[in-house]
């Protein structure tokens, strides 16, 4: 759970940009944080060593429970990412600069 600081600097940036610009769903997602995993231990024994992998649900090809979470991680990291003031000029500015600017061509064969 993020601290009260955390919460209470989200809050007023929030009432800053004005509350008819932030719907309230995004203001609840930086309250609540990024979606919760699910944990589900498992152990295995490696040469007399037990390592856990609370995580392992997530290999399985196809599941559509991890989907899920890794849609509601990717909206909860663009909710954050599109507040940094600037992003889209600094995005633009990395767009251009990874552009090519020398195109060389080969002859073709004959």
């Amino acid at each position: 759970m993020p601290s009260a600081k955390f919460a209470f600097v989200i809050i007023c940036l929030c009432a800053t940009i004005g509350a008819s610009v932030v719907p309230r769903r995004c203001i609840a997602q930086y309250l609540n944080g990024p979606p919760k995993v699910r944990v589900e231990p498992v152990e295995d024994e490696y040469f007399g060593t037990r390592v856990a992998d609370p995580n392992r649900w997530m290999e399985a090809p196809g599941n559509v429970e991890l989907q899920s979470w890794l849609k509601g991680q990717a909206q909860y990291a663009n909710a954050v990412l599109e507040r940094i003031p600037g992003r889209s000029a600094l995005k633009a500015r990395i767009h251009e600069l990874d552009q090519p600017s020398i195109v060389i061509r080969t002859p073709a064969s004959a």
